[in-house]
């Protein structure tokens, strides 16, 4: 039963961590205007970075 309970606590983690993403990559690009082209890309590269560190943690 702890085994599934881990289970559902994963998905709800790994749940969370995506819509973090979605929102980070969604505020970044409603202000790319603001940013230059490499420094938007450098920035995004950085949000995806982030989301593959933190799933590879789980």
């Amino acid at each position: 039963m702890d085994s599934e309970i881990s289970k559902y606590e994963l998905i709800a983690t790994m749940k969370k961590d995506i819509q973090t993403f979605m929102d980070s990559e969604s505020m970044l690009y409603l202000k790319k205007d603001s940013y230059s082209t490499e420094e938007y890309d450098r920035m995004l590269t950085e949000v995806k970075d982030d989301l593959k560190t933190r799933l590879l943690q789980k």
